[in-house]
């Protein structure tokens, strides 16, 4: 029980065993391309802990639907046109750990919560 609560308290913690990175879209006009997004403050999602399930979840708030597309470092397409309901999760499996991926989006104006797991 008190390991629970230090696992769920301690930010430290938790962020090591149950790591997560979240990006915020609040689009008013739509992009009509692909836009790259950030992760609070970091230009690319790295999944640089064996804790990582390599997820990702558009937040059941989210407007709408979101297309989404992932690129290494080199620029070249790993993922490509992942449509992700507001509400669900999909498995990124595909990506390797402590590799530098770009996201981009493509989405219709609304606010989008992703969560990569």
């Amino acid at each position: 029980m008190i390991g629970m609560m230090v696992v769920i308290n301690v930010g430290a913690i938790n962020n090591f065993l149950f790591p997560h990175q979240i990006s915020v879209i609040n689009e008013e006009d739509g992009f009509g391309e692909w836009k790259a997004i950030s992760f609070e403050g970091n230009q690319y999602l790295i999944y640089d802990s064996i804790f990582y399930k390599k997820t990702v979840t558009n937040n059941a708030n989210s407007t709408d639907s979101i297309k989404m597309r992932i690129l290494d470092e080199k620029g070249n397409i790993v993922l490509n046109d992942l449509i992700i309901d507001a509400g669900t999760t999909i498995n990124l499996k595909e990506l390797e750990n402590n590799k530098y991926y770009t996201v981009e989006i493509w989405s219709d104006n609304g606010w989008y919560m992703l969560n990569f797991r």
